[in-house]
């Protein structure tokens, strides 16, 4: 393998690698609540938001 084999395949990994990462990321903000959606409840409740 040459060098420019093994640079092009390093990149497309990591570009995946990143990829990856970042749809992981995207899920786990998409899962937490909202910070809106709490002070909405907390004051619908009579409380006062955090």
């Amino acid at each position: 393998m040459d060098y420019e084999n093994f640079k092009e395949r390093f990149v497309e990994d990591l570009k995946d690698s990143l990829l990856d990462d970042l749809k992981a990321k995207r899920e786990e903000v998409a899962k937490a609540p909202k910070k809106e959606a709490v002070e909405k409840a907390t004051k619908s409740k009579g409380g006062e938001a955090i």
